[in-house]
């Protein structure tokens, strides 16, 4: 698999336009396709913004761009609609929420859990349907040791717990929240685990039933078709191997990945209609499917290795295999975006990029950024600071480097709230010197000041300390020319 790297500046994602544009420095733009996400922009307090559709009124949505969508931070200011009517401002918290990722997201329906507020003392789950622009609030009958998760699919709500060690109960609930049946089988582990652990056809839903909760590899896998109308019993296949994905290929097969195999099945009867082998190594949890057109992607996750898999050939045409680099692959679904698939790739605990697949040429595409030259000194006697200096660098890559650099070396050279931790000579500050830095007509201060937020909100977050446990990690900067 051919491979080419690029240096990227700039990323622009324009969610209403379904565009995306990827400029270098240059302001050359390289590509621009369909997206599924939320536009990234810069402005006076806010680093990305998107829109929603209310009843025909076109409402922004602003925050950070490291903001996680959730009801906390649409109470605390961090994420800002404007521009809605007020029969929106006047929604409760929850209904915002459910509204603002169905639209993140895509869908057009699904179940979010909400938490407590003034009007509601209990946690509940609410249906949303941005087509009917309708929510149904649900409180669950009962208490249970583990609280129940819910999925929406095209016909009703199913809800999945476990009753006691190994018994998994499945309701199925109207999209009025009316209880319509139910089924028992024992499992290990809760469906919810997996992003692909259910597929809904015509003839029923398809689980991925068998999965162990300890062991490191497993010896069996099952997978069970529960009828729609009525919650029988339609059939079961079971492998040699733990079923890892489940991905739909049509309304009549779908695939399952089993460690070292890959199974093309019948939706309406089970039966295997075509075997695969990928090599994979019996690992718990390493392995995920993605279909995009007439390819299916298998990762290991574990191993480091993708397969690129034709469909109408069922076999392996390409292999990306990453064991012995720094990259890691992400272990959650790409996106599909025209004829080209977007994986996400971990640098680091704290960096990512993003690797663009062409399905025409089956190149792989990621951004190259460049590393910086950061002259470190970490200190070896007396109590001081950990002190950067770069000298000429462009703001861009500044910014992504120093941030993900001052994190590691806060938790390496930190101690997490135990004992002395790893450097005694620390005090828990990271001191950054800037000179002649190219900022590309930005504003310095207030990227850094940003940047300053960022570091120490993530290191608070992980209990990142020094000093006994006793000092947090601050970060501090200053320019020169």
């Amino acid at each position: 698999m051919k491979i080419t790297k690029h240096r990227i500046a700039a990323l622009s994602i324009d969610y209403e336009a379904k565009s995306l544009a990827l400029s270098d420095r240059k302001g050359n733009v390289f590509r621009a396709n369909e997206a599924s996400i939320l536009r990234l922009i810069a402005s006076d307090d806010v680093s990305f913004a998107g829109k929603i559709n209310f009843r025909g009124h076109e409402i922004a949505v602003y925050a950070n761009n490291d903001c996680v969508p959730t009801e906390e931070n649409i109470v605390a200011g961090h994420i800002v609609f404007k521009n809605g009517p007020a029969e929106f401002a006047n929604l409760p918290v929850a209904e915002k929420y459910a509204y603002l990722r169905l639209t993140r997201d895509k869908k057009y329906h699904g179940v979010f859990s909400c938490f407590p507020d003034e009007i509601t003392p209990k946690k509940f789950e609410l249906y949303a349907n941005l087509e009917t622009l309708t929510t149904i609030r649900f409180l669950p009958e009962g208490t249970r040791w583990v609280s129940p998760s819910f999925k929406a699919c095209s016909r009703g709500i199913i809800s999945t717990f476990l009753i006691d060690d190994q018994l998994e109960s499945i309701d199925f609930y109207s999209f009025k929240w009316l209880k319509l049946w139910n089924y028992k089988g024992k499992r290990n582990k809760p469906l919810m685990a997996n992003f692909d652990w259910l597929l809904e056809f015509q003839s029923g839903l398809v689980m991925n039933w068998t999965m162990e909760r300890d062991a490191k590899t497993t010896s069996s896998g099952e997978i069970h078709c529960i009828s729609i109308d009525d919650g029988s019993l339609l059939w079961t296949q079971r492998f040699p191997h733990q079923v890892d994905s489940l991905q739909k290929e049509n309304d009549d097969t779908f695939l399952a990945l089993a460690s070292d195999k890959l199974y093309r099945l019948a939706s309406a009867t089970g039966d295997v209609i075509a075997t695969l082998d990928t090599g994979f190594s019996n690992i718990l949890n390493s392995h995920f499917l993605f279909i995009a057109d007439e390819f299916c992607f298998a990762f290991n996750s574990e191993e480091q290795i993708m397969h690129i898999i034709h469909l109408d050939e069922f076999r392996i045409v390409d292999t990306l295999n990453m064991q012995g680099r720094k990259e890691r692959f992400a272990t959650y679904a790409p996106k599909k975006i025209g004829r080209k698939v977007y994986v996400s790739i971990k640098l680091s605990g704290f960096q990512q990029m993003l690797a663009e697949i062409d399905l025409d040429a089956l190149d792989l595409n990621f951004e190259y950024e460049h590393q910086p030259n950061l002259n470190i000194v970490v200190p070896t006697d007396g109590y001081g600071p950990i002190t950067m200096t770069a000298d000429g660098e462009y703001l861009g890559d500044l910014l992504r480097y120093i941030e993900f650099t001052a994190v590691e070396l806060a938790e390496r050279e930190g101690n997490e709230g135990r004992s002395l931790g790893s450097n005694k000579h620390f005090n828990g500050v990271i001191s950054v010197t800037c000179r002649n830095t190219d900022t590309d007509g930005f504003n310095l201060e207030d990227c850094f000041r940003r940047l300053k937020a960022a570091i120490e909100r993530e290191t608070n977050r992980w209990g990142m300390r020094c000093g006994k446990g006793k000092n947090p990690i601050t970060f501090e900067y200053r320019f020169e020319s």
